[in-house]
């Protein structure tokens, strides 16, 4: 069953590129893009070299998985930030920029467990970037709502978003509850991901089916 998540991520990875190329997508959505991109380099590239290097126990492996996951973090931060009016980008990644050095601070000074332990400060350092994640794509949702310019191809990509944020932030909870028992918990997380690119994909084709009239943009 868990290959079928990491097999069903690689597909639809390969479809939402192939798709945003081959209609010209990209201009519209190129924080997408470059999400996507960053997504199959590290996926196809960056994590397979590495456990064939290094194998899947290594150190080496461990930190390699989990920095790239924090920038593959950090691009979803910026792919919410650009559907955002430009005058309050700057704001949106102060804030962001001051939550990631907020909860680092907490968890290395405030919970000598975690401090004490490399890999559940990594955990529980990214289950806290989820959530940043996850509350500023929900204002995003209700300002774009408020304004009346949130359409449904805006939706999805929104709604994509949210699923990969709070699915990744209930794993890594229920991880970090756990720990150091393994419940396989993240062993789920390429589902929240797979979801996400579904979603995505989807808004592509009612992007189009907007532009010719026949899906009503607006609420």
């Amino acid at each position: 069953m868990l290959h079928i998540f990491y097999v069903g991520t690689y597909v639809l990875e390969a479809f939402l590129l192939l798709r945003l190329l081959y209609v010209d997508r990209w201009r519209e959505n190129w924080s997408a893009m470059v999400f996507a991109v960053a997504l199959v380099v590290v996926d196809a590239v960056v994590r397979p070299l590495c456990e064939q290097w290094y194998g899947t126990t290594s150190r080496v492996f461990f930190y390699t998985y989990w920095i790239s996951d924090v920038v593959l973090l950090v691009l979803l931060f910026g792919v919410v930030c650009s559907f955002f009016p430009r005058s309050v980008r700057w704001v949106m990644l102060g804030f962001f920029a001051g939550m990631c050095a907020l909860a680092a601070a907490v968890l290395r000074f405030g919970f000598s467990q975690i401090a004490a332990s490399g890999n559940l400060f990594i955990y529980a350092f990214e289950q806290i970037l989820y959530m940043c994640c996850l509350a500023l794509d929900t204002a995003l949702l209700v300002v774009g709502r408020c304004r009346g310019q949130c359409g449904i191809s805006l939706r999805l990509f929104v709604s994509g978003i949210g699923i990969q944020t709070a699915g990744a932030a209930v794993i890594l909870a229920c991880w970090v509850y756990q720990y150091p028992k393994d419940n396989g918990s993240l062993d789920y997380l390429p589902l929240a991901t797979m979801l996400m690119l579904a979603a995505w994909l989807l808004a592509t084709f009612v992007q189009t089916r907007e532009e010719k009239g026949e899906v009503k943009c607006g609420l």
